[in-house]
Formats: structure tokens, sequence, C-alpha cells
């Protein structure tokens, strides 16, 4: 199992660790299972394995073992840890002889699991390694306390967690066992959890992204943009031209249409989905844009359920980089407000430049303050640099960030070398799309 590979310590204290698992492979052998697990259990408990119990229950250190048992279905996952190599082999030996016909997976260092197999009379049909943990590790925590929280393979034991246990041994409060027995059941606590949240949610949980899109036609990717398009290439593996694949994550227009190409082949519809608002605010009505050969339907499918979708194009990419040049304005907008008013602070004149501020904009509705700043801009682009120049010499004088305002002065800059005043005649009754196409040919020089 990869995600129980990860492990930090020193080499002797792994040889006294070793994960097993039961699994059941979809429509193969995932039907009727419990007989199969108990027998699993009764070889487990036989040879001593320390703490084991059901992905949907929980371990033994936190439910009975008949609670266990009687929790058992056809999704429940067998897992357990073993302390010593005769263990292992002993645990084998027998489930060989059983016959059940259900896969078992054993974790651990290699030098001990593979002749541990070979005594058992039992070869690995495959085997995952772990090449260790690569790149910025200064913020991870010391060797001692990964040691600890990487033996639970979802990293579910909190480093903070660790050291209040161990504070507590070294005082004497607790005996090291008492505090294993602790760190174990915070290990193991999330999945009853979610398991229950799930069952409260109507949630069904799935396997694997396989049997995610067995289930459903219309697929969510929700997760980061980093990882939007390693999700897109493991779902093309499955999708077909009955399904509607959106991906909501926040990505730059170019990785929506690498995710755009990586479907084509599976003949799935696409959305690129632009979430327009805080999630925690407005839930599943968040307002949405969608583009791509999906949009229409994602938007015809979800808005009977209250989702809030617009339509904004065909093209794969279309929404996101709606979502991501709006955030140039509306971001930026934010840097220059800190900047500004940490300035006016400074004098105790915030209100009195705000005021200024708010009139100036006041003047005209905002499509009109874009047009008319424009105009100004290109036209006055050189003078206006050189008030910059004094403005950013300001700032630095009284010890003020000046980023802002430096970007400011370097874009007037670049403005006023395009020589759009005497494109345009020193007349700044222009329209928007003028100025804009006159920008665009200019930038595409």
């Amino acid at each position: 199992m990869t995600h129980s590979l990860h492990r930090s310590g020193d080499i002797e204290s792994q040889k006294k660790d070793y994960v097993w698992f039961m699994y059941q492979t979809k429509g193969v052998n995932d039907v009727d299972i419990k007989p199969k697990a108990l027998e699993f259990i009764a070889v487990a408990e036989a040879v001593g394995s320390e703490n084991w119990g059901d992905v949907k229950t929980g371990p033994k250190l936190r439910y009975s073992i008949e609670e266990i048992k009687d929790g058992i279905t056809d999704k429940s996952r067998l897992r357990g840890i073993f302390t010593k190599k005769e263990q292992v082999v002993d645990f084998l030996k027998q489930i060989k002889e059983k016959d059940l016909g259900m896969s078992v997976i054993i974790s651990g260092v290699l030098s001990e699991v593979i002749p541990a197999c070979k005594e058992a009379g039992v070869t690995p049909h495959s085997i995952n390694y772990s090449l260790g943990v690569w790149g910025k590790k200064d913020k991870l925590p010391d060797e001692d306390t990964l040691a600890i929280t990487t033996m639970c393979g979802h990293h579910m034991i909190p480093p903070k967690f660790v050291a209040y246990v161990r504070r507590r041994v070294k005082k004497g409060k607790i005996t090291p066992e008492q505090g294993a027995k602790m760190l174990a059941e915070f290990c193991e606590s999330a999945s009853p959890l979610l398991n229950k949240r799930a069952d409260e949610t109507g949630a069904r949980p799935c396997s694997g992204i396989a049997e995610l899109i067995e289930r459903a036609e219309i697929i969510i990717s929700c997760v980061t943009g980093s990882a939007a398009l390693a999700v897109a290439e493991e779902a093309a593996l499955h999708l077909g031209p009955q399904h509607l694949f959106a991906d909501v994550n926040t990505a730059s227009p170019r990785t929506m249409e690498l995710v755009y190409e990586t479907l084509r082949g599976s003949g799935s519809a696409f959305a690129d989905v632009a979430l327009m608002g805080a999630v925690p605010a407005f839930l599943h009505r968040v307002p949405c844009l969608a583009s791509g050969t999906g949009a229409q339907r994602l938007k015809t499918s979800m808005e009977p359920l209250g989702m809030d979708i617009t339509w904004v194009g065909q093209a794969p990419g279309q929404a996101s980089a709606i979502k991501m040049l709006r955030s140039v304005f509306m971001k930026g907008f934010l840097a220059l407000l800190i900047e500004t008013l940490g300035a006016t602070h400074r004098y105790g004149v915030d209100a009195i430049v705000l005021d200024s501020l708010a009139r100036t904009m006041a003047q005209n509705d905002f499509l009109e303050t874009v047009r008319l700043q424009l105009a100004k801009g290109v036209i006055s682009a050189e003078r206006m640099s050189h008030e910059m120049e004094a403005v950013v010499k300001s700032l630095v004088d009284m010890g003020a960030p000046a980023t802002m305002s430096k970007a400011t002065r370097d874009t007037l800059q670049w403005c006023s070398a395009l020589e759009l005043a005497k494109y345009f005649n020193h007349e700044t009754d222009r329209s928007l799309d003028e100025i804009l196409d006159a920008l665009t040919v200019e930038v595409r020089k």
C-alpha cells in the first residue's frame, strides 16, 4: 500500500513494524465477504496482531471485537499490524491454507517482508517501493516525531499531539504503553467519523475514482489547481460519452485547456467552472461561470438543485480566464488600498484622502470612469510617470511600502513609450474599444 510506505525512523525500529491488509476487488470477490473477513480476524487474533480493525468501524483499541465483527459489510476492509517477522510468516501460511480468495497486502522493510513471504510459501505478484521524501523539507517535524506520525498512512497523528504525549510520558503521568495507545486511537479515529458524516449527508463512499465514475454521470473535480490535471488523467481512463466532467478548481486557463485535451479521447463533455464567491458563505449556491463543451448541460442539470451557473462560452479556459483576469483588478485594488491607507494613516489623513477618492469615483458611473481613466492615462502617461517617481520617493522617505507605486510608475513609463498621445492626437474623447485596440496592438508588437 503506497500510503503506508513513506516511513521515517531507523531501520531497526521499522523491522518491528508490519502492516497487513485484506482487500476485495470490485466485480471479482466483493460480494458476501463477511465469512471470509471473520476468517481473517480469527487468524490475526491467533497469531497476535497487536491492533487491527475495519475501515468502516475502527480499531479494536476503540471498539470491541464483537462490534467490529457485527459491523462488517461488503465495503469493509481489514487492516492491522504485527511486530514480529514470525507473526507475518504464520499469518501468511494460515491464510494461504484457507484459500479465501481475497487479496493480502503486507507493508514493511523489504529485507524482512520478502524472506517472510518466501518462508510462508507465498510469492508477491507486485511490490511498491518508497524512494523517500524529497523537496523542501525544512518545515517538516524532527525525525523522532516523524518516526511516529508516519506510522499512520493517512497522517492523522498531529505532531503537537506527539509532543504532548511525550511530555506526559517524560513526567511519569502515563506509561509508554498508555501513550502508544493514545496515539493509535488518534490515528484510527478519522475513518468512523467520516463514514458517520457520509451516512448523515447521504454521501456514498467509493473505493476509488473508477467506482465513482461508474456510479455517476456528472463528475465534479474539486481538489487543488496543482492536482487538477493528474485527477483528469486518472478519470480519462474510465470516462465515456455519457459523462460530464466539471472542473471547479482554481487554475490557469492553460491548465483547463490541458484538462480538456486529456479528456477528449474519452468522448466525455467538459465544463471549466470558475467559482466567483466564497463557498463557505454561499455553499452550493455560490455564483459560477462555466465554459466548455458541457457547460450548458451542467447549467441545465444543476440549476434545478439550486446552483447559480452563468454560461460564458464554448471554449475551455474562458471561465477560468475571467476569474483570473478579474483578480488582476480585485486583488490589485486591495493591494493599492493597503499601500495607500497604510501611508495616509501615518499622517492621520485617512478620512480626507478617502473622501476625496469617493467624490472622484462618484462623478461618473463605473464604465465611464474606466474609459476616462484610460483615455487620460494613455495621453498623459509621461507626466504621470514623473509624478509617481515623486510618490515613490515620498513613501520610501517615510519608511512605507512602495511596491504598488513602483509598479504604477513602471507601467506608466511603458505606456509613455508607446506614444499613444500622438496616436490619439492628444484627444481624450475616445471609446474604450479604441483605447484597448490601440494598447493591444502595441503590446503584440
